[in-house]
């Protein structure tokens, strides 16, 4: 155990001595443990912790084409893909963005409730939504009206149902109604809680009532807000807890001490640990060398380098064993007992006999356990799986299909794939399984997978069925419903029913994108759609991806756009060009760019070094090395005086 370290919402840390204890966590959102270190941030970068915020059973995200959408518990669509981001339903509403990224909130029939015009959204309770707008912070009810009476500059996490908030660079207090309780005036405040809040005014630490009364006045260093009647303070150097009068518990008497729970708080007197009650009794002696909190009534503890479970009246209720770790998410225990591995449950019976090497959670309801160079698999009852050993290396794949659990395993060197019930779905038959989305691209059909088998390779679906057989030399995998294959120098496409277009005359085919995929044949360029039909000739000496239904293209070293039924868009004249953006494209002759319309005709002239879209009428353009903007007419609007510019959220910085 070592001394903890808690920061302020002043951002000074405060070393306050703290063995901290995780049962807080469920009421005070104050203190974030890593490894001692305590942390508060601002909401901002995290979301509300009030109790029960998370929906279970309702419906989950997906994603398709870049764009995210929900189904149900029967995989039934019931938003359809058409957000740029979607966040988890909480009380009946999720976040989604649209266009630049503006969010706002839908409830679960798609209906919009937050209007999409927001730059950041969390949801707090079923009644009150944070929005950030600008540079400015404010509260909503659940129909998207303004509740709280100001906007803000920072607003911080909700903190037994009070949030820090600023404006002006003072702080305050507002409530779950967005109500302002405690008027912004302090120069900063860690947060409130029963009733109590801790304030910062002129370099001193204090705490006032929600009225504004002093109820201890500004004399503190450091402090925290108070928890089952104490707090813990700095003052002149020391550190120590005190009750809401302003009394001293055990005033520098211990090196380490932790908040009360249940009346007892764990403590550190020179090395060793023990728990005191409220008036400094020893209920557990101070006699071991590793003691953690109490969980469902029970304490690991640490003796002599002997492990074992004590309950809050010091007994020992479990055997002892070398070593014991507590997975208290789990109410599970890993034991070892003469250098082998098992596992108790919370009732201290052993689920899992002393006799692996290695355990430890596959997923959250199954267990792996690992004998020499093989793991075997078990449920959370102590029950075994299978009589199946997969092979060492045994690991958890997050991105395997569309079910995120599961998983595919090794045995024998070949490959398969178990479900979130340990049930192996695919044999362990193939020697790769290659998952959809492997390389993060985002079109990627999840859903399907390249197996690999004697060199061969074909298409599988998450119910084991194939495809497509192992008969082909090479395959690309699906995006959306349609996937490739390669057979004696011809390409198959394969559809998700398995459906097969076979015998596609191409030299490559790259993946399918929005329906298309580039071709390849005499080393020209073209596009075909899913069924294998031409829809751009393959007569260009490049072909670039199809980006909003029109594609780059170059003939004899001359560049142009054609859409995707091969209509010219601009034609193969130009040295260099732009797509159209607000019915203008930049085009460059020799060095030079200017910009043509809709017509084709040269309405801004070849006077720059480098040009960029017109967006909102407006363009940055390069001239004589120099960053300037002009309009849509050509005429200057900045002179050319700035050495780079940036895009930021559709609009142009220098």
């Amino acid at each position: 155990m070592s001394e903890g370290f808690l920061l302020c919402g002043c951002g000074r840390f405060c070393n306050l001595g703290i063995h901290y204890i995780p049962i807080i966590m469920r009421f005070i959102d104050l203190l974030i443990v890593v490894t001692g270190l305590c942390s508060y941030s601002t909401l901002a970068q995290t979301t509300s912790t009030l109790p029960n915020q998370t929906e279970q059973g309702a419906l989950h995200r997906y994603k398709k084409f870049k764009l995210w959408g929900y189904k149900n518990s029967r995989n039934e669509t019931v938003i359809p893909c058409k957000y740029q981001s979607a966040g988890e339903f909480e009380f009946g509403l999720a976040t989604v963005s649209v266009g630049d990224y503006k969010c706002g909130c839908v409830d679960k029939n798609g209906k919009i409730k937050i209007p999409l015009i927001y730059d950041q959204v969390y949801i707090y309770t079923n009644n009150l939504v944070l929005v950030n707008e600008g540079e400015k912070w404010m509260y909503l009810d659940a129909t998207g009206k303004q509740v709280s009476q100001y906007k803000y500059d920072v607003v911080k996490r909700f903190i037994a149902y009070t949030a820090p908030v600023c404006r002006n660079n003072l702080w305050g207090l507002a409530d779950t109604n967005g109500k302002e309780i405690v008027p912004c005036k302090y120069d900063d405040v860690n947060g409130c809680y029963g009733g109590i809040a801790c304030v910062y005014l002129k370099d001193k630490w204090g705490f006032v009532d929600l009225k504004g009364k002093i109820v201890l006045p500004f004399q503190f260093d450091k402090a925290t807000v108070f928890y089952n009647g104490y707090a813990f303070v700095v003052k002149d150097g020391n550190k120590n807890l005190i009750d809401r009068n302003g009394r001293y518990f055990a005033k520098n008497k211990y090196k380490s001490i932790g908040l009360f729970e249940d009346g007892i708080s764990l403590v550190q007197k020179d090395s060793l640990w023990g728990y005191v009650d409220s008036t400094d009794h020893e209920v557990i002696p101070i006699i071991y060398s590793q003691l953690d909190e109490f969980s469902n009534g029970l304490a690991t503890a640490k003796i002599n380098h002997r492990s074992m479970l004590i309950d809050k009246k010091g007994k020992v209720v479990s055997e002892i064993y070398d070593s014991l770790v507590v997975k208290r998410y789990n109410n599970f225990a890993i034991i070892r007992k003469n250098e082998l591995i098992g596992m108790v449950n919370a009732s201290l019976k052993e689920v899992i006999p002393c006799k692996y090497q290695e355990i430890d959670f596959y997923t959250d309801r199954i267990l792996k356990a690992r004998v020499d160079d093989k793991w075997e698999l078990w449920d959370s009852s102590g029950k075994r799986i299978s009589s199946n050993l997969y092979d060492a290396g045994l690991s958890y794949h997050s991105k395997v299909f569309y079910n995120p659990f599961d998983m595919i395993v090794t045995r024998n060197k070949k490959n398969g794939m178990l479900n979130d019930e340990g049930v192996e779905i695919i044999p362990c038959i193939y020697d790769a399984i290659i998952p959809g989305n492997r390389y993060g691209d985002e079109l990627e059909n999840e859903d399907v997978a390249i197996v690999i088998k004697d060199k061969k390779w074909g298409f599988i679906n998450t119910d084991g069925v194939l495809i497509a057989e192992c008969k082909y030399d090479t395959a690309v995998n699906f995006n959306g419903t349609t996937g490739l294959a390669k057979k004696a120098g011809k390409w198959d496409i394969i559809k998700e029913n398995g459906q097969i277009i076979g015998g596609i005359p191409y030299d490559n085919i790259s993946v399918f994108r929005s329906g298309f995929a580039k071709v390849k044949r005499n080393n020209k360029y073209g596009y075909i759609d899913t069924l294998g039909r031409a829809t751009i000739p393959c007569i260009y000496d490049y072909a670039d991806d199809i980006e909003d239904g029109v594609v780059k293209v170059a003939r004899n070293k001359r560049y142009g756009y054609v859409d995707t039924t091969g209509k010219i868009i601009i034609p193969c004249l130009y040295d260099d060009c732009q797509d159209f953006s607000s019915g203008m494209a930049a085009v460059k002759n020799g060095k030079k760019w200017g910009f043509i319309d809709n017509q084709l005709e040269l309405v801004i002239p070849y006077h720059y070094e480098e040009v960029y879209h017109i967006h909102n009428k407006y363009a940055p353009a390069l001239k004589n090395g120099k960053w300037g903007y002009i309009n849509d007419k050509g005429y200057p609007v900045l002179p050319f005086e700035y050495s780079t510019w940036i895009y930021r959220r559709s609009t142009y910085c220098f």
